[in-house]
């Protein structure tokens, strides 16, 4: 098969490395002939796919910045690198009606190895898409993270606090994937005047996430929900199954606790609803949250217990004597950068409250000796200009290195 040397993929300009030269990988067949056991020796069947690998030197790729490296594995992911995706196809215009229709993306967890693209670091980072994956295990959960065009994740499985001897087969591992784009810092310092400003930036800022609640012994909206106070519409973290229909991982799978699950706003998604609902008179329009909030949220931070990101009672050396592990998943920063940040964090809250959310709530286990476990895990976001949500600012929790030992994980 010839393939061509530049494509578009969802509006973006590709390049092919080599156009004879495939990457060949042996695929394990599935089905139920294509495993036969003779005595003591088991025969596999394998199918030989190609892969064409393409480029770009788009800033509109996520997450916009230089790949400085790649290198190839047998992990799906990488803390602190993305994970290369596979497309379909490249986009095709209708000839009937002159429509673009874009490629599809997804993530192939089957392959035997993947590729993996260090960027180069950048400040004016913003999210744009959340994914949750479960699973029974470790590979699975990251496996349905992939799939969903999943390019990074957090290395915290968020419900490892939660196991136990006696339920350590129900509770599934969660984790939590991302995708971001970068700011053009540059195109908004040109625009001559404020309201010019004001527009490149909301323009720029049109596709990025800036809010996040949780619900708590709710059941799932796939349709997203409205909050009480703004009347903002959030769209819930979930993937489509193959009948199209929308599924959402509960934060507590597995667990005795109540179910919880996530939700983000963004501009972009809050238009999308408005123009779903606008013959609709009883629904009510959804407000902007550039309207509400000031800046999108453009770091992202998992504790265990009651720890806070502030850590201004710590330096690198007692953060390390203490066991905590503190990590950038953008690799950007160190123990010391963390220690002396002083931007301000907020809680992610539960939806319509003004408590922060416990992404273990209810999900109690006792130790060997019939105590309660603290297996909190709280989740704290910064905003790109350093406000704070009303109501979820922190007011408290563990800054002292004299704690238990537990798990920090830092996005950017």
């Amino acid at each position: 098969k010839v393939v061509p040397e530049h494509i578009k993929i969802q509006d973006v300009d590709y390049y092919c490395a080599s156009v004879s030269t495939p990457i060949r990988i042996q695929i394990q067949k599935t089905g139920k002939d294509d495993t036969k056991k003779y005595g003591d020796i088991t025969f596999k069947s394998y199918r030989e796919e190609k892969y064409f690998l393409y480029y770009t030197y788009s800033t509109g790729a996520s997450p916009g910045q230089p790949i400085t490296d790649v290198f190839v594995d047998g992990n799906i992911f990488t803390s602190g690198i993305s994970t290369a995706i596979c497309a379909n196809s490249e986009d095709v215009v209708d000839s009937a009606t002159g429509e673009t229709k874009k490629a599809k993306l997804y993530g192939n967890s089957q392959l035997p190895c993947f590729i993996h693209a260090m960027y180069e670091k950048s400040k004016n980072r913003v999210f744009n898409k959340l994914y949750l994956g479960e699973g029974n295990t470790r590979e699975e959960a990251l496996a349905q993270l992939l799939e969903q065009e999943c390019a990074d994740f957090v290395e915290m499985d968020l419900n490892d606090k939660t196991k136990n001897n006696k339920n350590a087969k129900n509770v599934k591992y969660v984790y939590m994937g991302y995708r971001g784009y970068t700011i053009d810092t540059d195109a908004i310092k040109k625009a001559r005047t404020e309201e010019a400003k004001k527009e490149e930036r909301d323009s720029q800022f049109s596709d990025a996430i800036y809010d996040i609640v949780c619900t708590v012994d709710e059941e799932f909206h796939p349709e997203g929900i409205i909050s009480e106070k703004n009347h903002l519409y959030y769209t819930p973290v979930c993937r489509e199954n193959e009948n199209g229909q929308s599924v959402a991982v509960d934060l507590n799978s597995g667990t005795r606790g109540a179910k919880i699950y996530m939700y983000y706003c963004t501009p972009w998604m809050t238009n999308k609803y408005n123009s779903k609902v606008a013959d609709n008179i009883r629904k009510i329009r959804a407000s902007s949250p550039q309207d509400v909030f000031s800046a999108p949220i453009t770091r992202i931070c998992f504790t265990d217990y009651d720890r806070v990101p502030y850590l201004q009672n710590a330096t690198a050396d007692s953060m390390t004597s203490a066991s905590v592990d503190a990590e950038d998943n953008a690799s950007e920063g160190s123990l010391s950068d963390l220690s002396l940040c002083e931007d301000k964090w907020e809680y992610v809250l539960y939806s319509n409250s003004d408590t922060p959310a416990d992404l273990n709530d209810g999900a109690v286990i006792r130790d060997e000796k019939g105590y309660t476990v603290n297996n909190k895990v709280t989740m704290f976001v910064q905003r790109y200009d350093g406000s704070v949500k009303p109501s979820a600012e922190i007011t408290g929790g563990y800054v002292s290195p004299k704690v238990e030992s537990g798990e920090m994980w830092i996005v950017e």
